[in-house]
């Protein structure tokens, strides 16, 4: 895993985490820091669709859930681009974001 970064989301702060899914597309994890500062998952910020082509610096984004606080603050702070692009998934839709800056491929 390769830390691209971290945010703050209502008083605390959520680490980004990039690894790969199990073709090599970007899977990025999301962490919490502790009482002791030691990282704690916290959750998944992307999601693998097969059969779903996506460019080396695209992922696709599970905003839905848990996810739906954290989609602003993801957007702003710069790490990540909303290309537009939504692919359906069961009852909701997943986002294709592009990597920005530091967080690449």
């Amino acid at each position: 895993m390769k830390r691209i970064g971290s945010i703050a989301v209502g008083g605390r702060q959520l680490l980004l985490d990039q690894g790969t899914y199990k073709k090599g597309e970007i899977a990025i994890q999301l962490a919490t820091v502790d009482d002791c500062g030691f990282p704690e998952p916290w959750g998944v910020l992307t999601t693998n669709i097969p059969g779903v082509h996506l460019d080396r610096d695209e992922i696709l984004v599970k905003t839905w859930g848990e996810n739906e606080q954290i989609r602003s603050p993801l957007i702003a702070s710069g790490f990540f681009e909303d290309t537009g692009r939504r692919i359906p998934t069961g009852y909701v839709m997943a986002e294709v974001w592009k990597l920005q800056g530091t967080a690449s491929c």
